[in-house]
């Protein structure tokens, strides 16, 4: 994609599409992207990566490649492609829970993921986690983003040690060193993930948890906090649960995205109507 615009976020998806109809023909396509989403026509309210806010991309692919085509949340995509061909595969509970640019959440719930009732169910990034922890980047003091996304902990190391441009490989290496200030964010951020994981037993009662995202690296560090903190944190009559930790490189999110589409066809046919498939 040559830009963050809309207009090239679209042609790169359809030269994609088109590329893929040349050997076998295209019954619908699937998008996983990370926002906001409006459930019944999917549009895309807000994605702050990309600068979007209510973009009507379902309705501008649509016209673009003349096959049905529906936008899902990518962390929810993310817990489909996992139900269909993952560690889901066979379980009708579970919660994917993601961590890296941003947190996620996609629960599968008897066999059905959790969309919600505007389809963005799953916003967990903000959800609070300590009163005195530090402040995420729209100010939210102690919320899981300001301790687990990659760039509060390569911030969180790099700033007080004075290095710029720190990555997550970087920060595990110093850890793996020894360095006070990397362990002390690495713990903090073990034991963030261990409440978020809690909470998302405690309300939903999922029996296994899958943690997937480009931020997993931090886990050799933070897994004895995240233990510690998830077993502290467990409603004393919850199951503790299962947790998987699964590789999802960029394949895995496209195939969410496919299984999305599959779905959409193959499941869901009240929504699969001549006015969602342009």
């Amino acid at each position: 994609m040559s830009g963050n615009d809309v207009e090239s976020a679209v042609d790169s998806i359809v030269d994609l599409v088109n590329e893929l109809a040349s050997h076998r023909p295209i019954q619908a396509v699937g998008v996983g992207l990370a926002g906001l989403m409006h459930r019944f026509d999917d549009t895309v309210r807000h994605n702050a990566f990309l600068g979007w806010n209510d973009v009507p991309l379902a309705a501008m692919l649509r016209r673009r490649i003349g096959a049905p085509t529906v936008i899902s949340g990518d962390v929810r995509a993310l817990a489909a492609g996992v139900q269909w061909s993952g560690p889901g595969r066979g379980l009708d509970h579970f919660a994917v829970v993601t961590v890296g640019v941003g947190i996620g959440l996609g629960a599968v719930l008897e066999g059905r993921i959790l969309t919600g009732a505007a389809g963005n169910a799953g916003l967990i990034g903000h959800l609070r986690i300590s009163d005195s922890g530090p402040l995420c980047q729209l100010g939210h003091r102690g919320c899981a983003s300001s301790f687990l996304t990659t760039s509060a902990i390569t911030r969180g190391i790099g700033v007080p040690l004075g290095i710029a441009d720190l990555d997550l490989t970087a920060a595990c290496a110093l850890a793996a060193q020894g360095n006070d200030v990397a362990r002390r964010v690495f713990d903090d951020a073990g034991r963030a993930l261990g409440v978020l994981i809690a909470e998302v037993v405690n309300m939903y009662g999922v029996p296994t948890v899958v943690l997937a995202g480009d931020g997993l690296g931090m886990l050799e560090h933070a897994d004895p906090a995240m233990n510690e903190s998830l077993a502290g944190h467990l409603n004393h009559w919850a199951t503790p649960p299962k947790v998987e930790v699964f590789s999802s490189d960029f394949d895995e999110w496209a195939r969410g995205a496919a299984v999305v589409a599959c779905q959409w066809l193959l499941v869901d046919p009240p929504r699969n109507s001549p006015s969602n498939a342009g």
